[in-house]
């Protein structure tokens, strides 16, 4: 139900880690040269200067899309708010996944080739996500906090 606030909250979490998929994640500066990397690879022309095995890419942009799923699922969970509050806290066990297969991922490129890794808008994007869920969670709570004392009162 996108008339709730927690819905929108969510919702702003996933664009969020969807925008990383799109934005550039980190450039790798080789020599004078800067190479996009995002989740869902480097640029074309970079193959030729990086041997760099992509296990690492699959598995973040597997925590990525498993991520969105789920906070994609929570916002339809309306109905059921003591599972929403359940599901928005593993999704920070999930948000913390990404960081980790993010910095592995990129750090990976930086051991490979000894180049300067630059971080830019898409690295910072699931600390974003997380602040939503926050949100997302905060407002839950307080509907469920709202209800319990609207219950009383019958």
């Amino acid at each position: 139900m996108i008339q709730r606030v927690q819905s929108l909250y969510l919702l702003l979490g996933v664009a969020a880690l969807a925008l990383m998929i799109l934005a550039p994640v980190a450039t790798l500066n080789i020599g004078s040269i800067g190479y996009t990397i995002n989740a869902l690879g480097t640029d074309s022309s970079a193959a030729d200067f990086i041997d760099h095995d992509h296990a690492g890419g699959i598995l973040f942009l597997g925590a990525l899309a498993l991520t969105m799923a789920v906070m994609l699922t929570n916002i339809f969970l309306f109905s059921n708010r003591k599972r929403q509050l359940v599901i928005g806290r593993l999704t920070y066990l999930l948000l913390a996944g990404v960081v980790v297969t993010m910095v592995w991922y990129i750090n990976g490129f930086e051991n490979d080739t000894d180049a300067g890794i630059e971080k830019r808008i898409g690295y910072f994007m699931p600390i974003a996500a997380l602040a939503f869920n926050f949100l997302a969670i905060w407002s839950i709570s307080k509907d469920e906090k709202l209800v319990r004392s609207v219950d009383r009162l019958r």
